[in-house]
């Protein structure tokens, strides 16, 4: 995730469209530091679909570090 909170599409485009229509939400592992969270505070996916990208909004936990995590919004 970089500095911007895209999880998906942008930077992070190594996961094709083809792939992402195949798992949800709920398959996704986000892991990223307490710090990150605090400078970015809401995720975001831009794989380019508009359909595809609705499909990821909503809430996903992201772990922050052994046995704790953090619910944050997709938008």
């Amino acid at each position: 995730m970089g500095r911007q909170g895209f999880i998906l599409g942008r930077g992070n485009l190594q996961i094709s469209p083809i792939v992402l229509r195949k798992i949800s939400r709920e398959d996704l592992i986000v892991v990223a530091t307490k710090r990150k969270l605090r400078e970015t505070p809401l995720l975001h996916v831009d794989t380019g679909d508009d359909e595809l990208d609705k499909k990821f909004t909503g809430y996903i936990r992201v772990i922050t570090g052994y046995r704790e995590e953090r619910i944050v919004r997709i938008k």
